[in-house]
């Protein structure tokens, strides 16, 4: 600390202004870092947020880029209104250009993509409509366990207190919660307000997550904000079942 260093690491997480980054170096909120993304070879100043948690494989710091303009990843971003419209969210790439953009699903497109592992998408450097698949661990890497994706869709109707309507999918999720870290888990079914899984642990109502879904091992994982809503108990099963609502963009800062 107070010194000049050089180290090779990785991205977990990547927001269009900021990241998830590992270290092995401590390092202090408000620390100007210059950040080098090795895909785009771009460089960009940014501030140490904070420290997220410790384990063998270092520190995780979140970390803000001070100049905005700044596409420091390549990867394009969608208006913030799509997001609000979104059943789940992944990392995309053209296999023509290798263009990537981060891509907002509706339950149709996810189920899309589950199927068939790539969607057709209109490349806005191509000019042309190419087959999107999930793009390389290059820009975002995940280091966290979990099965490939499955579904099963059979439509709820909607209860009259309920927004809108859900879908019985099955879909890999990662869940990053303060107290019990990480868990890749499979939902009970979703919509576009939320999502319902299973889990051993013990959430609290009320609590705040991070979620990626649908989530793979490869990588192309994009996070996003949501709230623990709802808990029952399943003692026949040891697990307790919990919904989870979604967290609008537009009412909470950008996290990294």
């Amino acid at each position: 600390m107070g010194q000049d260093f050089v180290e090779e690491t990785r991205t977990l997480v990547v927001t269009q202004h900021g990241a998830k980054i590992v270290s092995t170096r401590t390092l202090v909120p408000d620390q100007v870092i210059l950040i080098q993304c090795r895909r785009t070879r771009r460089e960009a100043d940014a501030r140490i947020v904070g420290q997220i948690r410790e384990d063998s494989e270092g520190n995780y710091y979140g970390i803000e880029l001070l100049d905005l303009d700044v596409n420091l990843w390549g990867i394009e971003f969608p208006p913030v209104a799509e997001s609000d419209l979104a059943v789940g969210r992944v990392l995309l790439e053209c296999p023509r250009c290798h263009g990537q953009e981060v891509t907002y699903l509706d339950v149709f497109a996810m189920e899309v993509l589950l199927a068939e592992e790539r969607l057709s998408r209109r490349c806005p450097r191509c000019k042309d409509a190419t087959l999107w698949g999930r793009a390389a661990p290059r820009a975002v890497e995940e280091a966290l366990p979990g099965t490939g994706p499955r579904a099963d869709q059979q439509v709820q109707p909607p209860r009259s207190d309920r927004r809108h309507a859900r879908v019985n999918l099955k879909i890999d999720v990662c869940i990053l919660h303060p107290e019990h870290g990480e868990e890749v888990t499979v939902t009970e079914n979703v919509s576009r307000g939320g999502f319902r899984f299973k889990s051993a642990k013990q959430y609290r109502k009320g609590s705040m997550i991070e979620f990626a879904l649908p989530y793979s091992p490869a990588g192309g994982n994009i996070f996003a904000a949501a709230q623990i809503v709802y808990a029952e108990r399943l003692p026949r099963e040891g697990m307790t079942a919990y919904g989870v609502s979604y967290i609008s963009s537009r009412k909470v800062p950008s996290r990294t």
